[in-house]
């Protein structure tokens, strides 16, 4: 599961966003961008039965991320909006993640900051050796 959540990680940051960060990581809040920044977490992750196959057992899993963006309350609320629309979905498509639902902006007084998030699901398999 670690490597799904690098695969998003990275897609999402591509070559051109350094302000990417996952949502448990040590940096601290005012340590990022004062402007603005994106947060990539794991939502939940959902597995089926083992199929058999062989040596190893397939399981079929969904993974929902949370993908946020957090901006500075003097910008725009739309801009946010504009980034999660036009830079990260194409983006986590681009590694076969679909929209599953806008969330609707919230301020983070705490943080001083206009939250915008989107969730997004993968769906795959992974193998697992099965004990005989």
């Amino acid at each position: 599961m670690n490597e799904i959540c690098d695969i998003v990680l990275q897609a999402v940051k591509g070559d051109d966003l350094r302000e990417v960060y996952p949502s448990f990581d040590a940096v601290p809040v005012v340590k990022k961008s004062p402007r603005f920044f994106t947060v990539v977490g794991l939502e939940k992750i959902q597995t089926q039965s083992v199929i058999p196959d062989s040596q190893d057992g397939v399981i079929p899993f969904t993974a929902v991320f949370r993908i946020s963006v957090l901006a500075d309350f003097q910008r725009p609320l739309n801009l946010s909006e504009d980034f999660l629309f036009q830079v990260i979905f194409p983006r986590v498509k681009s590694v076969g993640g679909v929209l599953c639902e806008i969330l609707p902006p919230f301020a983070d007084n705490r943080l001083q900051k206009t939250v915008t998030a989107g969730l997004f699901s993968f769906r795959g398999f992974y193998s697992q050796e099965v004990n005989s």
